[in-house]
């Protein structure tokens, strides 16, 4: 069977003190890279960097500013039976100025990637980017922080990616795929931006059972099941009896799910973007419709405006404006949608873009098939692929809050 695991640390070296009327020395970049691969058995990949701090001005004869910090990149890989690969990366801190400025703080990029065949999880962390301590003059502009994550399955098996980012700039990106047999896909993606922290989770699975409706704490998140089982289905419809009535019946299928939410940074006035799609290819005659269950909705302090547009074989069904938190919450609450009669492969992407600013949380959960499904040999064969696209959050903002709805 056999296991495997890498490791693979950088530290850049820290830059020297200045000389007269000369800034302080550059703190050093450092990259790190660890490559796991087993076939059948455990495989782990850890890398870790962090850039060199900058150095500090040394007199107060001259307006000596400090060193920008390193920059720093991590990047972890691993394949195998189970996999999990984590990358850290983390800017150097600039460097004093004494009495000049400070100096700005390095960059930090982590990547991480996971394949397995049993449906482990892949996690990723971005490191903060750098911050220049005050000085006597301007303080130095904090590093910026990125971070990717993503995991990728077969058999259905549930797949988890998560991403953090912290700094001036953060950008965090989850991405998570699983198939089923030898055609069907299932993918979800979570981004979000913002100007301190960001944090992303992407789970997608397939057949049986998928996620609860609670609000797991990032600043975005994408959920997506393919097929799920009618126990599943029903939990997740609970007492949206308009919906139930259209997907629950003896001879329905729900074709596929997804649970997409943020919750909102607080920034004062800044105005967060939040957008969400998930893309389901299937293979089905008839008429298709979509379930819109409930908004999962935290009550934003600055609602702007949320767009919903339906896609269907690269024709736009559906687009809906809502520039009002009630209406949006009507249109989202229990309400059906004939997509139309379809024959034959097609594909099908629900879009949803949120502005808001302040604190709160806002989302929503729908699930989409057929009706009247003759036999289940027929509808058996009816999924041939999903892909989705989950959350991308927030340009700018602050810290996330507030709890959306949970589940009874």
């Amino acid at each position: 069977m056999g296991n495997s695991a890498a490791n693979a640390g950088a530290t850049g070296g820290n830059g020297g003190f200045s000389g007269s009327g000369n800034p302080g020395g550059a703190g050093g970049d450092a990259s790190a890279a660890a490559i796991s691969s087993a076939k059948s058995g455990t495989s782990s990949a850890t890398a870790n960097a962090t850039g060199g701090v900058g150095g500090d001005g040394e007199t107060f004869s001259f307006p000596n500013n400090g060193g920008n910090g390193g920059n720093a990149f991590g990047s972890a890989t691993a394949t195998g039976g189970a996999a999990n690969a984590t990358a850290t990366a983390t800017g150097g801190a600039g460097g004093n100025g004494l009495p000049g400025n400070g100096g700005n703080g390095g960059v930090g990029t982590a990547n991480a990637s996971a394949t397995s065949t049993s449906g482990s999880a892949a996690t990723a962390t971005g490191g903060a980017g750098g911050t220049a301590p005050v000085g006597l003059g301007m303080n130095g502009v904090d590093g910026k922080g990125a971070a990717t994550a993503s995991a990728t399955t077969d058999s259905g098996a549930k797949a988890q990616s998560l991403a953090t980012a912290t700094g001036s700039e953060a950008m965090a990106q989850s991405t998570s795929q699983t198939s089923l047999g030898q055609v069907s896909l299932a993918k979800t993606v979570a981004s979000s931006t913002t100007e301190s922290k960001a944090t992303t989770n992407a789970i997608v699975q397939a057949g049986g059972a998928g996620q609860s409706l609670v609000n797991p704490g990032q600043s975005a998140y994408a959920f997506a099941t393919a097929l799920p089982d009618k126990a599943y289905s029903t939990a997740l419809i609970g007492g949206a009896s308009t919906v139930a009535n259209a997907l629950l019946g003896p001879r329905d299928v729900v074709f596929g799910t997804s649970i997409l939410g943020a919750n909102l940074s607080s920034d004062g006035s800044v105005s967060n973007a939040y957008s969400a799609s998930s893309t389901f290819d299937f293979a089905y005659k008839g008429d298709l419709v979509l379930g819109l269950i409930a908004p999962l909705d935290g009550a934003p302090t600055d609602f702007q405006q949320i767009d919903f547009t339906v896609t269907l074989d690269g024709t736009e069904v559906v687009d809906e404006t809502f520039t009002s938190l009630a209406v949006a919450d009507a249109f989202f609450d229990d309400h059906v949608l004939d997509l139309g009669a379809i024959s034959g492969i097609s594909d099908v992407t629900f879009s949803y873009d949120l502005v808001a600013g302040g604190a709160g949380a806002y989302g929503m959960d729908l699930a989409f098939g057929g009706g009247a499904v003759p036999e289940p040999s027929t509808w058996a064969m009816m999924l041939i692929g999903f892909r989705g696209l989950g959350y991308a959050a927030a340009r700018r903002a602050g810290k996330s809050c507030s709890a959306l709805k949970q589940p009874a």
